[in-house]
């Protein structure tokens, strides 16, 4: 008979796992010996030895300081594993609107969902309405493990699954752990976090571990009778929840007052979890509403002040480094890995701009970073995309440089090759003839080659300033000798306040 911790089953929820991870050595050191752990992780499920390794306990501080706990991938694929089997239960029974870690949900799709309550409210702007917006003191610290572990098990009977007894049993393994036992703890800032978010303090009654997949769905699952009794007992029809942030709206602000009470009442009464008055939030839709990432209104939305800050203090540090040079030109010298990571944090950041109303903010935050262009390009819907990607260690150096030049066709490209910049076809003849450097030998199949020291910085510097268009310089990065070098970006020079198009075309 097939078990849910069949060999089958656990592949299928290594591939879930591995999803978006392409770079982690966890995964990597897991995939390694990929079958051989797999049947041991099925062998100790199956027999109930299975334990979870320690996790690593360390502090993020955006959008605020949070104590994240990362479970072992090891642990993470048998998250997954249990999730994909109790989820299609708890699915049907969700309400729609609710949109944390679900399937064709997400915060924007709370958005738009937002955005049709407040155009049903107001009737289309034409009449006054009200919103309020509460969240949960400490939610995750605060979730009842014992209270959680009941909901699940009576799911798992009455769904009546051959190998219900089983998966109960791995829900309580998992539900029950403490990850603060033996945790390893990484960074600086953990005794900065308050005793009452700390899972340190709880002594192991209440709390799940921020970072987990299983914690965020098990939220779910726990407020699901909060959603019902809202959407059911006090029949507030305009209400969405996104994970412990709750919004509901009404044309009668009375009935919000009363109704925050009786959530109040029934968190506490129910699930022993209380509201965070300090955070409260009770206004006019007109005035926009702050959540979810945004001020939403009813035809229209903004980003937040707060996210806008921190995108321009990000671009702030990065500018610091750059030294004006001539024709209004800038020079951006790069630390190692730091373009691919500046170029991930604007790529989140564009996102959110994309699904928003702040063309201005763009123009203003273009002309200010010019250097952006060469980072970022505009997709075919208008929207700022990510355009770096680091060139890997590929069959030959042609084919590297062939890359890059389909990433920046109309730029100016120098390779390290050794000890050597190096410049192929038509940068070759330029730098020739602008420089008189001597024609280099045949390399990766180019037949006009140019190069010069890396020790010569002077001339560098000349080419830089009388690049009639980007010039970007990619160093090797340590790897094997004899072998072709993974590069990455080290320095970028835009001499235009363009941005560079799909195509590559600078556009003013």
């Amino acid at each position: 008979m097939v078990t849910p911790f069949d060999f089958a089953s656990l592949h299928q929820a290594w591939l879930d796992c591995r999803r978006g991870k392409g770079n982690a050595l966890a995964r990597w050191a897991f995939e390694s010996a990929l079958e051989r752990n797999l049947l041991e992780l099925s062998t100790a499920l199956q027999d109930q030895s299975y334990q979870p390794a320690p996790s690593v306990c360390f502090v993020s501080n955006q959008p605020k300081r949070r104590e994240i706990f990362a479970a072992a991938f090891r642990d993470r694929v048998v998250h997954h594993l249990l999730i994909r089997q109790i989820a299609p239960y708890w699915e049907r029974r969700f309400i729609h609107d609710s949109y944390a870690c679900r399937v064709g949900k997400g915060t924007l799709a709370a958005v738009e969902r937002t955005q049709q309550f407040i155009r049903e409210v107001s009737s289309n702007g034409s009449r006054p309405a009200f919103y309020l917006h509460l969240d949960i003191r400490s939610f995750f610290v605060s979730i009842d493990k014992r209270i959680l572990l009941d909901m699940v098990l009576t799911a798992l009977r009455k769904q009546g699954l051959p190998w219900a007894a089983e998966l109960a049993w791995l829900a309580e393994c998992i539900v029950m752990l403490d990850p603060s036992v033996d945790a390893m703890q990484r960074g600086r800032g953990l005794q900065a976090v308050p005793a009452h978010k700390s899972l340190f303090y709880t002594g192991n009654r209440t709390g799940l571990p921020i970072g987990n997949y299983t914690s965020q769905f098990f939220a779910n699952v726990y407020l699901d009778q909060l959603d019902q009794w809202v959407k059911h007992t006090l029949k507030i029809p305009r209400y969405l929840r996104y994970v412990d942030d709750l919004l509901l709206l009404d044309r009668d602000p009375a009935r919000l007052l009363e109704a925050e009470q009786q959530i109040a009442e029934f968190l506490r009464r129910r699930l022993q979890l209380e509201l965070n008055h300090r955070s409260r939030s009770l206004g006019r839709v007109a005035s926009g509403i702050d959540a979810f990432g945004y001020i939403v209104h009813c035809h229209h939305r903004y980003l937040r002040r707060r996210t806008v800050r921190r995108f321009r203090a990000v671009l702030a540090v990065n500018a610091k480094q750059v030294v004006p040079q001539a024709h209004a030109g800038r020079v951006l010298h790069l630390r190692p890995g730091q373009a691919e990571r500046l170029a991930a944090v604007c790529a989140s950041y564009a996102g959110l701009m994309g699904h928003a109303n702040c063309q201005r903010l763009q123009t203003a935050i273009k002309s200010r970073h010019p250097w952006l262009g060469l980072l970022m390009q505009r997709s075919r819907r208008g929207h700022l995309i990510r355009r770096f990607s680091a060139p890997g260690p590929h069959a030959s150096l042609a084919a590297q440089w062939w890359g890059l030049r389909r990433l920046w066709p109309r730029a100016r490209l120098l390779l390290q090759v050794g000890t050597h910049y190096e410049a192929y076809r038509l940068d070759a003849l330029w730098l020739q003839h602008r420089f008189g450097l001597a024609k280099g030998p045949d390399r990766a199949g180019f037949r006009h080659v140019a190069g010069f020291a890396c020790a010569l910085r002077a001339l560098l510097r000349r080419i830089v300033a009388a690049a009639d268009r980007p010039v970007l310089v990619f160093r090797e990065v340590n790897g094997q000798q004899g072998a072709v070098r993974a590069r990455e970006l080290s320095l970028m020079f835009n001499p235009t306040s363009g941005v560079m198009g799909p195509a590559g075309a600078e556009t003013r």
